[in-house]
């Protein structure tokens, strides 16, 4: 069954249409669906986690994880922090849909939320925000980070790089993003 067409403007539709907005691919119109719009999902508070606590939730996934964004940057938590990022590689990240799969799980790309069910991310979408349940607080900020030939790529420019066996420093048994790589995304370089 063809979907109906949007009754939006289609400049809008990606983001607030009932049906979603058409691709071509090839020479088939293909329909995807639209972002939901960032509303009270967005507003949702987060849950004032520690990275042991993000630890101990983490404890048993099968990948390797690294705490990222402001905690890399304040490992012994003398600011408060409003979230915990955690960064995983792009070739593994679809293994967070198995381990977390009673989770509320979203992928968040350009001020916008959609639901992520399974499948890859991106790129360039490179953010699943992940919480136990609808209406949870949101628990943790999953970052896909982009790899190539065993090496860890910033994500703004690709020619900074550095071996994935070297992204991390370990503090108290919690392994955390190199302070200089999250420096990275912190001053927007």
């Amino acid at each position: 069954m063809e979907a109906p067409e949007p009754q939006s403007d289609p400049l809008t539709v990606g983001a607030s249409g009932a049906f979603g907005y058409p691709v071509s691919e090839g020479s088939e119109r293909v329909w995807k669906a639209p972002f939901e719009p960032m509303t009270s999902a967005v507003d949702d508070p987060w849950a004032e986690l520690t990275p042991a606590a993000v630890a101990q939730l983490l404890s048993g996934l099968p990948i390797d994880w690294w705490i990222a964004g402001g905690w890399a940057l304040d490992q012994k938590g003398a600011q408060p922090h409003k979230d915990v990022d955690v960064a995983v590689l792009r070739p593994d990240h679809e293994v967070l849909r198995e381990y977390l799969a009673d989770w509320d799980l979203w992928i968040a790309y350009r001020g916008a939320l959609r639901p992520w069910g399974g499948g890859p991310v991106g790129p360039p979408e490179n953010t699943v925000w992940a919480r136990p349940a609808p209406g949870d607080e949101w628990h943790i900020d999953f970052k896909i980070e982009a790899v190539e030939d065993g090496d860890w790529l910033y994500r703004r420019d690709h020619s900074v790089r550095r071996s994935v066996a070297d992204i991390g420093v370990v503090v108290d048994g919690i392994r955390y993003l190199a302070p200089e790589l999250a420096r990275l995304y912190a001053t927007r370089a």
